[in-house]
């Protein structure tokens, strides 16, 4: 059987960065949850040691071969960063140095489980951004972001290819969690209501969304 991952994606939109640590703009209570309000954009693990960037389509496409840890900025633009973070591959949220900053974790999927289960399957209008999504047929697909989570539509890297595609359609979160096949999990939102799950190939490039602990 292919390994795949599931993710938590979510077909979201809002701003994106690093999670400051300590600054309460950063983070949102929902439930009995905190949440970051901004994509992962850590360049570094916990301990120090530097993630390899993958900017060719080649250094992509090896990383997921090789089962190493990578990171990108969507098309490889630094200011696709400074709004929707990064994108990184299964093995740099798994690594065992941490990919979240200190006093931050990388959701399971059960903690993604009980974020949808608080806002509701159809809550995804009210997690997304209320900028950044696409209109579809002329109709505007942004959030209320009634929660101040303002999920973002980041995109995502193939890992076969590394092709980039989705921006603006797709907001999809890695979770740190396999299932029983040892693939990954992941949820997402797109520019309809419903928050979903499903599962992805390790090799590809998804965003990540932290937790406080």
């Amino acid at each position: 059987m292919k390994k795949t991952i599931v993710l938590l994606l979510l077909y979201l939109s809002a701003s994106s960065s690093v999670p400051a640590q300590g600054d309460k703009s950063d983070f949102v209570i929902i439930g009995q949850q905190n949440w970051g309000t901004k994509n992962l954009a850590v360049t570094t693990f916990a301990n120090g040691e530097k993630i390899d960037e993958a900017k060719t389509n080649d250094e992509w496409i090896n990383a997921g071969k090789e089962k190493r840890a990578a990171w990108c900025y969507y098309e490889n633009k630094s200011e696709n960063g400074a709004t929707y973070g990064i994108l990184y591959n299964w093995f740099a949220v798994t690594d065992p140095r941490g990919l979240a900053p200190k006093g931050w974790h990388v959701p399971t999927k059960n903690e993604w489980k009980q974020l949808i289960s608080t806002v509701g399957t159809d809550g995804g209008t009210k997690l997304k951004n209320n900028g950044k999504w696409e209109a579809v047929g002329g109709q505007d697909r942004n959030g209320t972001n009634d929660y101040g989570f303002a999920a973002l539509p980041g995109g995502l890297r193939s890992g076969p290819d590394g092709k980039f595609n989705a921006l603006g359609s797709r907001g999809q979160f890695w979770t740190s969690t396999q299932n029983e096949y040892r693939d990954g999990f992941i949820v997402y939102l797109g520019i309809n209501a419903p928050v979903s799950s499903g599962i992805a190939n390790k090799s590809f490039g998804y965003s990540v969304r932290c937790m406080k602990d």
